[in-house]
């Protein structure tokens, strides 16, 4: 009998998984490690495959700030000492109490995609700073299920009902066909502690409604169902590689702000061509910062009747969609407004656009110049966020603070104005007022004039549209 042989039918899956996405033997995996069941069994069983499948593993653990100090601080003990028992390097990431709770207030998301969005940030940039080739989560058949069921009951389509994907870039889900049951017998065998996120038990979060409440009642309806989802899942990703294939010949330019492709060419397809591009490219343009876009939003693109005679076809979730000249632009918008305002989380190296000015946000050794706002980087606490005024904004200046509500009565800006003048902040508050923008003066907060060898940069400027 070989080694392989000799493995439990969990780790064997693993190693099917690990051969059939053509996973490089010592290739660098950083495991996205939260001390519970599923990521517990998911480093366990990489480090049992070391002989018959060797991997440099890593963790990152996140706190996303939500649950209460004794519990994280447990949780982490317990992730050191695990972490450290298998010689596995550790990193740890922890998110302000409160800031995601915000965050999900100003996007009108569900604290679960803004926790989820933020976990994804933190994974990539771990990868790309420690070299790691691939990002493993502990993803299982159940939650692969449970995502299906939320995603039909949204009404999503059947890209969205392809369900969670196997792999996707540097994401590998090495124990996607392994079930819960499956990983908590593992467990239970080897006698591999674990912990339990408290959490995962209120049904203020949608997934544990489902998990806890709606999956028992299918269950008893249609035993059958985790079947029959796996087979829907199968049939809507071959629909997705032949929608994918068609809409490859809808080539979208590249150009500064966002997408333009020749118009006749759009009335030339289908509908379903139509809706699906622009779908995937609302998703590169704003890139988690929106509201889901409903259908209705894009089914006005199914009507060629609807898309003649129009210069501004639509505008909202962030983006609009304009017809000039010969061709139409897909462009980015307004992000996100609440009340009479705009908030921006803004990405290294992409271009925003707000009303009538753009402005862009890079790294490097840079003079003072006109248009920009310069930071040294040390002293930024990111995210760094473009936004309306708030109330109580306040600007650190050389001999006290000022409030950004006075500043703009000094500058006498009219009151139609002030909530176009963008603010520039971090997690500690203010940074700069960017006045310049309408022709006022640029403010920066105290202690962020000098240079240093690295400063982050925000360069805008006005100008009339494309």
């Amino acid at each position: 009998m070989t080694s392989i042989e000799k493995k439990g039918e969990i780790e064997q899956k693993v190693l099917r998984y690990l051969q059939s996405e053509d996973i490089e033997k010592g290739a660098k995996v950083l495991i996205a490690f939260s001390g519970g069941p599923d990521s517990t069994a998911l480093l366990y069983i990489l480090k049992d495959l070391r002989t018959d499948f060797p991997l440099a593993l890593s963790c990152l653990y996140v706190d996303h700030g939500i649950r209460g100090g004794h519990e994280i601080e447990r949780e982490i003990e317990f992730i050191v000492r695990t972490c450290r028992a298998l010689s596995v390097k550790l990193r740890i990431e922890r998110i302000p109490t409160g800031e995601l709770q915000a965050l999900a207030g100003n996007f009108g998301q569900s604290l679960e995609d803004i926790a989820r969005r933020k976990r994804y940030e933190f994974l990539y940039r771990c990868a790309e700073h420690s070299g790691c080739r691939h990002i493993a989560l502990g993803h299982t058949a159940n939650d692969h299920l449970e995502t299906l069921i939320m995603r039909f009951f949204q009404g999503s389509d059947f890209s969205g009902l392809t369900g969670i994907p196997r792999r996707r870039g540097k994401i590998i889900r090495p124990i996607f066909f392994c079930s819960r049951d499956e990983v908590l017998q593992y467990l239970g065998s080897r006698k591999i502690d674990f912990r339990i996120d408290s959490t995962n038990q209120s049904e203020e979060y949608l997934r544990n409604k489902v998990r806890h409440r709606l999956i028992p009642v299918i269950s008893e309806i249609f035993p059958g169902f985790r079947q029959s989802l796996n087979s829907l899942s199968e049939k809507m990703r071959e629909v997705k590689s032949l929608v994918d294939e068609e809409a490859s010949r809808l080539v979208w330019q590249e150009v500064a702000g966002g997408f333009r492709l020749d118009f006749e060419e759009f009335l030339s397809c289908h509908g379903v061509l139509r809706i699906y591009t622009l779908f995937q490219l609302h998703n590169r343009l704003i890139s988690g910062e929106e509201k889901r876009v409903p259908y209705r939003f894009f089914s006005k693109a199914l009507s060629d009747d609807f898309l003649h005679g129009k210069r501004v076809i639509f505008k909202g979730y962030g983006i609009r969609l304009l017809h000039k000249g010969r061709y139409l632009f897909l462009e980015r918008d307004v992000v996100c407004h609440y009340k009479k305002g705009y908030l921006i989380v803004i990405e290294e190296n992409r271009e925003y656009r707000i009303e009538d000015f753009s402005f862009r946000f890079f790294r490097g050794k840079r003079e003072y110049a006109s248009g920009q706002i310069v930071l040294p980087q040390q002293q930024v606490k990111e995210p760094l966020v473009i936004r309306s005024r708030k109330p109580g904004d306040r600007l650190v200046l050389k001999g006290g603070s000022k409030s950004v509500k006075r500043l703009f009565s000094e500058w006498a800006v009219p009151d139609e104005l002030r909530y176009r003048i963008p603010v520039l902040a971090d997690r500690a508050g203010v940074l700069a007022v960017m006045g310049g923008v309408f022709g006022y003066k640029d403010r920066i907060c105290s202690g962020m004039e000098n240079r240093s060898m690295m400063n982050m940069i925000i360069e805008y400027h006005r100008g009339e549209e494309r």
